[in-house]
């Protein structure tokens, strides 16, 4: 029996035209079945939207109208801050009118700023501030440092005396004013009445001393 010879026919690739090659998008091949995009909101579906959840907008607007007052008095109460602020005026011993001397010199800058730098020591000294509250009260003012919230909160430390000293040093705050005989004087409370009622009762206590210091030396004066 004899085998004829058999041939396989070669296939080749079919030659593609010049031109006619598909190029994919700039962006990339873009997926299969998609959707053009999809237009924006309109006013109708922004409504509907507000429509569906206003119960639940009206809640938080209640509720957070509640918890913001409960957090504000609580901020007020323990953290809240009030400050009182006045000018006092100082003088040089040069200033005091002199009966044996009829010439008033000006008053020299370095007079000045030594007045008010010896003013601003005293007033904010622990020993100006023990004298205002164990002296009488003074019947021109109706509430004094005793009165305040601030004194009596620190009634139940271990050291009361201390701690107001401290507290004192870090609220009480004496500012000579540069180019003028002007101290300012701030203290800071947490109770709104208590700032003025502190600096006051210090104040009038400072200038009383100044006034019997100035008696004294006229007494001194009027004796030699």
């Amino acid at each position: 029996m004899t085998t004829l010879p058999q041939t396989t026919p070669i296939r080749v690739p079919r030659p593609i035209p010049a031109g006619s090659l598909a190029m994919p998008p700039a962006g990339g091949l873009a997926p299969v079945g998609a959707a053009a995009s999809a237009p924006g909101l309109t006013a109708a579906d922004i409504f509907r939207v507000i429509r569906q959840n206003l119960l639940l907008i009206l809640l938080c607007v209640v509720a957070g109208g509640i918890l913001g007052y409960f957090v504000n008095a609580y901020l007020e109460r323990h953290y809240a801050k009030y400050k009182a602020y006045g000018y006092i005026i100082v003088h040089s011993a040069s200033e005091l009118p002199d009966p044996s001397n009829m010439n008033s010199d000006t008053l020299r800058p370095e007079e000045i700023a030594l007045a008010q730098e010896t003013f601003v020591k005293g007033a904010t000294h622990d020993a100006l501030f023990d004298q205002t509250v164990t002296r009488p009260r003074p019947t021109d003012l109706k509430k004094v440092t005793r009165d305040t919230e601030w004194f009596k909160g620190f009634d139940s430390k271990a050291d009361p005396v201390a701690e107001r000293h401290k507290s004192l040093h870090d609220n009480l705050v004496a500012t000579p004013i540069r180019g003028s005989q002007l101290v300012q004087i701030e203290m800071t409370t947490h109770v709104r009445e208590d700032a003025k009622v502190i600096l006051e009762d210090l104040m009038d206590t400072a200038i009383t001393n100044e006034a019997t210091k100035e008696r004294f030396k006229e007494k001194a004066a009027s004796s030699c």
